[in-house]
């Protein structure tokens, strides 16, 4: 488990410099060393999920709070994350609210080596309408419905430059619309998973389940040996019946400013 904890966190900070390279106005900064990473995409300054900061040692983490604040500042984002993986000490916690975080949201970390799920479709999977390779405008269209964003928060602002990065999309179609969603980015042997959503008229049918699995079956023929990600309640136990293994809960402590949105 220890292997998969550590490949999650790697994969997960390599998501987040994919993620900057991909954004419409895409900034990284390194502090502590290379030790704490902040990503921010000034095109949404009020989105959390996006204008977020990583890190790999609690004490740089701690130390480099104001530097991260100023970073984002700088850049005119409103509202930004600290991730808090599973296991960390209490004086980082106290350390985000002391300087004005609160928990916004505890997804799941799940992972698993990938000969451990289950990727074969059975007799109740849905036959999938695959669109053509590099549907970023799928990626949008269901995250954008899954989640209601309004305009200002919409993916498309996320994605502009996706195409020239690691990350890689996947969507299935229904009535020739888009209707699920994944995406997938290799790191070494890891496989990490995001922004899966669907559309409402496709949920509980198995649609977002079988595309999952299209993908991981497809990364694992390429070389991946275990796969990662954060999971919402209602996803949990649809990655539990593939064969993830619940790692502890991701804090998300946001910041917000006073003229957030």
């Amino acid at each position: 488990m220890e292997d998969l904890a550590a490949g999650w966190r790697a994969a997960h900070d390599a998501s987040y410099a994919a993620l900057a390279a991909a954004a419409e106005r895409g900034a990284r900064a390194a502090f502590a060393g290379g030790a704490v990473h902040a990503t921010a995409n000034p095109a949404v300054p009020d989105s959390p999920w996006v204008n977020a900061v990583t890190w790999a040692d609690p004490a740089a983490l701690v130390a480099a709070l104001p530097d991260a604040a100023a970073f984002y500042a700088r850049a005119g984002v409103r509202v930004w994350t600290v991730w808090v993986p599973p296991g960390s000490p209490r004086a980082v916690r106290r350390a985000l609210r002391e300087a004005g975080h609160a928990i916004s949201s505890t997804p799941e970390v799940m992972a698993a080596p990938l000969d451990a799920l289950a990727l074969r479709g059975g007799p109740g999977s849905p036959a999938l309408d695959l669109a053509p390779e590099g549907d970023w405008a799928g990626v949008v269209a269901c995250n954008d419905a899954a989640y209601e964003l309004a305009p200002a928060l919409s993916f498309a602002h996320q994605f502009r430059r996706a195409g020239a990065t690691a990350l890689r999309p996947w969507v299935a179609r229904a009535g020739g619309r888009p209707a699920a969603a994944v995406v997938t980015l290799r790191h070494g042997a890891h496989c990490w998973v995001g922004f899966v959503a669907s559309v409402r008229a496709v949920r509980r049918t198995g649609m977002t389940s079988a595309l999952l699995a299209h993908a991981l079956a497809d990364a694992r023929a390429a070389g991946a040996t275990a796969t990662s990600l954060e999971a919402s309640p209602d996803g949990r136990p649809v990655y539990e019946r593939l064969g993830y293994r619940a790692l502890g809960p991701l804090e998300m402590w946001e910041r917000r400013a006073a003229a957030a949105v």
